[in-house]
């Protein structure tokens, strides 16, 4: 098969689904389950499957979710990039690029300002204009070493049946999301499928999903799913584990009583919590904070496409306008220069002719916009060009107090 063979990509047919999935699981290191051949209605639309072709034979695949995204202050329409791979057989061919050209122009068609993605490797989406939306950090502490200082919490957690959590969760899931840049809607079918069906294969050798429920005078603040397993060492010491899946609280007071809740459950050596935001209080209210190991990752990656909608779609921190030069070699069409001005909170990108005061690429233009870096850090790295008073209004205009968090990989 010749290295220059034109790519065909296209959306896949559900009688093609068996063979994607098979693909994009194989491409990823493992071997698809039988049970997880079928397509999954409620969470991976067909629509939005696509595949690349060479010479008949399917040589990569990707699809997306169809989410709303919270950003500071408000919401977007989001494309959730997801399962993009392409086989051994077809690399350096022209695959990859051919399936992100394509996406992205259906993610314009389809009036969605915004795609986001995680990235399996660091260096891949950067030329496709993805920029680093934010990071996140897992962190495992001793229980021996896990206590809190802070003033104990007033209220009270308790366990729920899965029948209760399907009740009890969803409306913290959104109370936070509503405050929260980066965090997506679930819909009813991804709640189902994803977090309550808790199949056996996702589990890791450790129990069924527990669930706590945090309350204060009777209203639900907060919730932790976690997971335990237990082991015990030839003294019959315990050597076992708790994995918080998630944990949420409205209010500080639900984030301390919550925290406190997981570090004193019995039994268990090590807890572990993957994916915390930059701002998670736990390491200010341990008593040993050194104690914490906290490995920090690059999290969601984000992509703009059409640059004023996602825009509009924010609220700003403060008021001030800067022109801004945004280059896109990859979709020229996204590029362009605009002024982006806040006023009484709204915030504009509007098409300009002015002279630009900075310049960037649409990555870095990406990487600013939930808020969870700074035009002037930026542009230390020499990512960013132009005067440092107009990074400084950048930085007012496009910061936020909430750091952007994406708590779940899809």
């Amino acid at each position: 098969m010749g290295a220059n063979m034109a790519v065909d990509v296209r959306l896949i047919t559900e009688e093609e689904y068996p063979e994607y999935a098979t693909k994009r699981t194989s491409a990823f290191g493992g071997d698809v389950l039988p049970e997880r051949l079928n397509w999954r209605p409620g969470t991976l639309e067909l629509e939005r499957c696509f595949a690349g072709y060479e010479d008949g034979v399917m040589a990569g695949g990707a699809a997306a979710f169809t989410y709303r995204m919270g950003t500071p202050g408000g919401d977007v329409a989001c494309d959730g990039v997801t399962g993009v791979t392409v086989q051994p057989t077809h690399r350096r061919r022209g695959v990859l690029t051919a399936m992100m050209r394509t996406q992205l122009e259906q993610v314009r068609d389809r009036g969605e300002p915004v795609a986001a993605l995680w990235a399996s490797g660091s260096i891949i989406y950067g030329r496709f204009g993805y920029g680093m939306a934010c990071e996140q950090s897992d962190t495992r502490i001793e229980r021996a070493h896990s206590t809190i200082t802070a003033k104990p919490a007033r209220g009270r957690c308790r366990l729920l049946s899965r029948e209760e959590a399907e009740v009890a969760l969803p409306p913290i899931w959104e109370a936070e999301r509503s405050r929260r840049p980066g965090m997506m809607t679930r819909s009813e079918g991804w709640w189902r499928m994803r977090i309550f069906d808790d199949p056996e294969i996702d589990r890791r050798g450790m129990t069924k999903n527990r669930y706590a429920l945090y309350e204060e005078d009777g209203r639900a603040l907060g919730y932790s799913r976690y997971r335990v397993q237990a082991t015990y060492d030839d003294q019959g010491l315990a050597t076992g584990k708790l994995s918080v899946q998630e944990l949420f609280g409205v209010t500080r007071q639900a984030q301390i009583g919550l925290w406190n809740y997981v570090y004193g459950v019995a039994l268990i050596h090590t807890i572990e919590a993957a994916l915390r935001p930059d701002d998670d209080l736990v390491p200010w209210v341990l008593a040993d904070r050194r104690r914490l190991r906290r490995i920090p990752r690059d999290a969601m990656w984000l992509r703009l496409v059409d640059i004023p909608a996602a825009f509009a779609a924010r609220r700003a921190r403060s008021e001030g306008r800067v022109v801004v030069e945004v280059r896109d070699t990859f979709l020229p069409w996204a590029a362009g220069r605009f002024a982006i001005e806040a006023e009484g909170g709204e915030l504009r990108a509007k098409p300009t002719t002015e002279t630009a005061q900075l310049t960037m690429d649409t990555a870095v233009l990406a990487s600013l916009y939930l808020g969870g870096y700074d035009a002037s850090r930026l542009a230390l790295a020499g990512l960013i060009e132009g005067d440092p008073r107009q990074l400084a209004i950048a930085d007012a205009v496009l910061g936020w107090p909430v750091a952007p968090w994406c708590p779940e990989v899809f």
